[in-house]
């Protein structure tokens, strides 16, 4: 086992921990498990380094439920959401949106894609009392955009998702088009106040431009993938985040 000067620490990426390993133990693993977990992350934390994100503010900007108020509030479009354990409410909300997509409710391992109401899942819907979903109205695709936010920085990829075999989750086809794209700086103007809102220096932004060019926000995943951006598109994603890491973020 090896050792870590904490004081020659400078930057911490805090991306997809996972508990710390334990040796086999005769005490109660639960409490060892949290007393380990915390001891590390308290040390990390006792340090005045910059973070990539924040674990705390990361932690809060992970729920879906959280980023769609702020976006709302910051004058977003947010399609229509339902989230529930109460089959009543999404079958009148179904009456309102025949066309809706449904999707967790929080991130983790395992993660979903994002899928079609279809038939078949309206005689299933009474499993929602046993783990809460969200409903939302499906916005037709004119294309989305991929929004990589590194420190100030922000990488816009156009999707072509008006012509995917998936329109309902652009993460699924990689075959149509997906190119750079210079953001709107009204646009990027407020997405810069989203992530500040959200305590966020990185994230990865989803937002959908509907047929009629109106921009719908959908989410920020605050540790999502971003080398698949660079490869499509070659616009230098990596570097900033290497300089995120050894510089910080741009000043507001």
């Amino acid at each position: 086992m090896g050792s870590l000067d904490l004081f020659a620490i400078e930057a911490i990426w805090w991306r997809r921990p996972t508990p710390c390993f334990l040796p086999a133990t005769q005490l109660n693993r639960e409490h060892v498990q949290v007393e380990w977990d915390q001891y590390v992350e308290g040390l990390l934390h006792s340090r005045g380094c910059r973070w990539v994100n924040e674990p705390f503010a990361q932690r809060r900007a992970a729920l879906k439920l959280v980023q769609l108020g702020a976006a709302a509030r910051l004058g977003f479009l947010v399609p229509e959401t339902l989230t529930t354990t109460c089959p009543d409410r999404t079958r009148a909300f179904l009456e309102r949106h025949p066309r809706a997509v449904y999707k967790r409710v929080g991130t983790g391992p395992g993660g979903a894609y994002t899928r079609l109401v279809t038939p078949a899942l309206l005689d299933r819907l009474e499993a929602l009392r046993g783990c809460p979903v969200t409903f939302q109205e499906y916005i037709e695709p004119g294309h989305d955009l991929r929004v990589t936010w590194v420190g100030g920085r922000s990488f816009a990829m156009k999707i072509d998702t008006a012509h995917s075999a998936t329109p309902e989750d652009s993460r699924r086809d990689y075959t149509v088009e997906h190119a750079p794209l210079e953001l709107d700086p009204f646009l990027e103007a407020r997405l810069s106040k989203l992530m500040r809102e959200l305590g966020l220096v990185y994230g990865a932004i989803d937002l959908r431009v509907s047929k009629n060019g109106d921009t719908y926000f959908l989410e920020v995943n605050p540790a999502g993938q971003f080398a698949f951006v660079e490869i499509l598109t070659d616009m230098p994603v990596i570097e900033a985040m290497a300089r995120l890491l050894a510089d910080g973020p741009l000043p507001a």
